[in-house]
């Protein structure tokens, strides 16, 4: 009997943006790897694609994106969508949101961060340690 392995963030990021361009070319359009913060970009939509294995799960947004999008002048209505790909371990089902659905349902959610590599050596002592074994 094979147990199922257990897909990472990362494949399930890479199986929705794959689902997505699917999606998009099977409608005609050209969708291109994203940029601005986007994943995907296709006829003037820059898409932010979600994925994962059930429907209850909460869509999360970084304010990375959603920074780079507003800089780019792309986080407005007709421009800015969420593609949301669940199901994702049986048989894909899409959602799409547009801006007003996402400004209309968003709520904040605070998060915090430690970056190591960005940890100055001299903030912190930082000593190796030996053990006797």
């Amino acid at each position: 009997m094979s147990e199922k392995r257990r897909l990472s963030t990362k494949e399930i990021e890479d199986r929705a943006i794959r689902f997505v361009m699917g999606y998009l070319e099977s409608k005609g359009e050209k969708p291109e790897r994203g940029k601005h913060g986007a994943d995907v970009v296709s006829e003037g939509k820059h898409i932010d694609v979600k994925g994962c294995l059930k429907r209850q799960t909460n869509i999360r947004m970084t304010e990375q994106v959603l920074i780079s999008l507003r800089e780019a002048g792309k986080l407005k209505q007709d421009s800015f969508f969420i593609y949301y790909v669940y199901d994702m371990s049986s048989e894909p089902k899409l959602m799409i949101f547009d801006y007003n659905t996402f400004e209309k349902n968003k709520k904040p959610e605070t998060r915090w961060i430690i970056q190591p590599k960005k940890i100055k050596t001299d903030a912190i002592q930082l000593r190796k340690l030996k053990f006797d074994s």
